[in-house]
């Protein structure tokens, strides 16, 4: 059994990150502010990729009568790393 590095871990780990948020962003600006819907079992993921990719927190509020959370976040482009 090979051990991973903790290069591969990260790389690994930063593919998932990209996955998840590839299906959050604008696919023709991904820097635009996050709005979209997510399944309450992906919070914690989801969190994790917006942050890492906008360096922003997203905010997940419910939506009535539905089975997924609305989620919305500044973006990159309006955040702390942004493009000021």
């Amino acid at each position: 059994m090979k051990i991973k590095t903790n290069q591969e871990l990260m790389n690994a780990k930063r593919i998932q990150l990209e996955a998840v948020f590839n299906k959050l962003c604008d696919p023709h600006d991904w820097k635009a502010p996050i709005d979209c819907t997510c399944r309450p079992e992906d919070v914690n993921l989801v969190r994790e990729a917006v942050v890492y990719f906008t360096a922003t927190e997203p905010a997940f509020s419910t939506i009535e009568g539905a089975n997924v959370l609305q989620v919305r976040a500044l973006g990159y482009r309006q955040g702390p790393a942004g493009d000021h």
